[in-house]
């Protein structure tokens, strides 16, 4: 046995996919700090934090469905479940910021990005709970 073959394969493609992304979030919160001028906090900016939220967002929720995903996958998960899976998290994030992003109103993107990241949730935790009671 190699030490250092991989247990994971499909989700180091979508945790890189996701690193960028999260990168990119943290680039866009700087950037438009410097631009409104807003040290900390959302600088009673209607747009700042919206932007904050953006990045917030993508903290509170892929850290722990990426877990989740990464351990079905060690447990032998089918696949093409976590392809979906792993597709749909990555879907719901730029749902979710372009939706955040276009307005603080109520956007069809936001409503697409938490269904899609509600799916995951729903669908990595029954996963789990099948390879728990599977053992």
């Amino acid at each position: 046995m190699n030490f250092f073959t991989p247990k994971v394969h499909i989700g180091l493609l979508y945790l890189g996919i996701l690193g960028l992304m999260f990168f990119a979030l943290t680039v866009n919160v700087i950037v438009h700090r410097w631009k409104f001028r807003v040290p900390i906090g959302g600088g009673q900016n209607q747009k700042m934090t919206q932007i904050i939220r953006m990045h917030g967002h993508f903290a509170e929720y892929v850290p722990l469905l990426s877990l989740m995903l990464v351990i079905l996958e060690i447990n032998r998960t089918p696949s093409e479940f976590l392809h979906f899976l792993w597709i749909s998290l990555v879907l719901s994030r730029v749902f979710h910021a372009w939706g955040l992003y276009s307005s603080h109103l109520p956007h069809l993107g936001r409503f697409l990005g938490m269904t899609l990241t509600a799916i995951v949730l729903l669908g990595s935790s029954t996963g789990l709970l099948i390879s728990y009671t599977g053992n």
